[in-house]
């Protein structure tokens, strides 16, 4: 390969460090003193603008001795690459500008199931209408990976209900209460009384989800005492699941009045003397200052469970 034709490879792959040669020599109208403002040798810079021009096919340059000026091809390249130079070198400051402010727009929920089918749409909605700017992404999380996303900062607040230990690591603050109830159908013959007794309740198939995700606090001890036997015949893992099999007619089933929130067609008679009401809240990092979208979501959350 010839010695002009290995420099035209050279700076084909370097176009921009062509461009910088030849944008600072148009501005110094010298290739010295735009090779000193780079802090290069003036053959380096000699060779960017030559190889810019041969690649190019055009003249850049007039020149005439020591001075130099533009051709009309060198004014209109200047015009179309001294803006592109300029935004290229402030490309990393402006990234990180960009980014940082788009990460502070943002703000990251965890939620169990319960917390993000009944108690967060009404908040977001009206979190998303006071602020026009804040973008918030919600993620699904059952205890473990609610704790985990926590910890590791993918998620600013982990929304869930208090039924499970808490290390300090982490900060627990209760909102929302509700009761426990039995949930019936209008026609149930339960659904006709103001109070149910347990033993009443047992006598009739019983839909229950797993003590690990149950919603009563201490509803699987209190039924033990109770011989359920073959009435317990049905076991869901999910909350919208186990509404259908009630809605249908096919089991009667104990949770808390946050399930029955809209749904007409159902009726809940409150079992408060049987168990304690479910606190829902939200869990952060313990001592980990939070951003100030995050702050003014945990505003609402407080203003809507009065």
């Amino acid at each position: 390969m010839q010695e002009k034709e290995f420099q035209q490879f050279f700076y084909k792959a370097n176009r921009q460090q062509q461009l910088r040669g030849f944008i600072y020599t148009a501005q110094f109208k010298s290739f010295s003193k735009a090779a000193g403002h780079l802090n290069l040798g003036q053959p380096t810079i000699s060779m960017q603008v030559k190889s810019l021009e041969a690649d190019l096919g055009v003249q850049l340059f007039d020149r005439k001795g020591p001075k130099i000026s533009l051709t009309k091809d060198g004014q209109l390249l200047y015009q179309l690459g001294a803006p592109l130079l300029e935004q290229f070198d402030h490309l990393y400051e402006t990234f990180i500008k960009q980014r940082d402010e788009s990460q502070r727009q943002q703000i990251n929920i965890a939620a169990n199931h319960g917390s993000m089918q009944y108690i967060l749409p009404k908040v977001i909605k009206r979190y998303l209408d006071e602020d026009s700017l804040v973008k918030v992404q919600l993620h699904f999380a059952k205890r473990e990976e609610g704790l985990s996303k926590l910890l590791e900062g993918e998620v600013d607040l982990f929304m869930t209900p208090r039924n499970f230990p808490l290390t300090q690591e982490f900060l627990y603050t209760p909102l929302f209460y509700f009761k426990p109830i039995l949930i019936t159908r209008w026609d149930h013959p339960l659904a006709q009384k103001e109070e149910v007794d347990l033993a009443e309740v047992v006598k009739y198939d019983l839909a229950l989800l797993p003590e690990k995700f149950s919603i009563v606090p201490g509803l699987h001890q209190a039924l033990q005492q109770y011989n359920l036997g073959p009435r317990m015949r049905l076991e869901f893992v999910d909350w919208e699941m186990t509404m259908k099999y009630v809605e249908a007619g096919v089991m009667i089933t104990i949770g808390n009045e946050m399930i029955t929130q809209g749904n007409k067609s159902l009726k809940g008679t409150p079992l408060k003397q049987y168990f304690p009401a479910t606190d829902y809240g939200f869990v952060v990092v313990n001592g980990r200052s939070l951003k100030k979208k995050v702050l003014d979501l945990i505003e609402i959350l407080r203003d809507m469970s009065d």
